[in-house]
């Protein structure tokens, strides 16, 4: 279990009823963000590859006591992990990406957010969140301009509502339903 550096009293067993469970602690206190980050940003200076494991520890930085602020650390994360991108595969940055982007969600405010935005937008995970976004909005569009389309020729007489309503697979309440849903009719 992990508990970050704000936790001040740490609980490593439950007993419930007849089971006591116990639990394994990392007290992320013990831990200073800082020395973990120039120690990272100094071996990609030097050129050398970050390893597995040290993926990690980008992950644990804004869990980590130190001296900057969790969002600065969210912030010197993804710059470590967007150094790495091209020399890591997808399958090894994304779940990275995915967690911290977690973990931003989770102790940053809604203004310290807005700050990490921008970069998150530049990692993979912000690209394929981008394109997932882009393409969503394409089929909504080309649906919305299909029943534009169908409006219209109701409107100008040359279909009726049943006849619109039947080439778009529904019943005509729910065609009304679905021009009101986007804002058509």
């Amino acid at each position: 279990m992990l508990c970050t550096s704000k936790v001040r009293v740490i609980k490593s067993s439950l007993d419930h009823e007849m089971n006591p469970y116990r639990v394994g602690v990392v007290r992320m206190k013990d831990h200073n963000a800082d020395e973990v980050i120039r120690t990272l940003e100094d071996k990609q200076k030097a050129g050398e590859d970050l390893e597995r494991g040290e993926l990690l520890k980008v992950l644990l930085i804004s869990l980590m006591e130190g001296e900057t602020s969790q969002a600065v650390r969210i912030k010197k994360s993804l710059e470590i992990l967007k150094r790495e991108q091209g020399k890591l595969e997808e399958r090894e940055v994304l779940p990275v990406e995915s967690v911290l982007y977690a973990l931003a969600m989770k102790v940053l405010n809604e203004k310290e957010i807005r700050e990490v935005k921008e970069m998150m937008r530049m990692t993979l995970l912000g690209q394929l969140l981008m394109e997932d976004g882009m393409k969503r909005g394409r089929e909504q569009g080309r649906e919305e301009g299909e029943f534009k389309t169908m409006l219209e020729l109701v409107q100008d007489g040359v279909l009726t509502m049943k006849e619109a309503a039947a080439r778009k697979h529904m019943s005509v309440e729910e065609f009304r339903e679905k021009l009101q849903e986007l804002k058509l009719g």
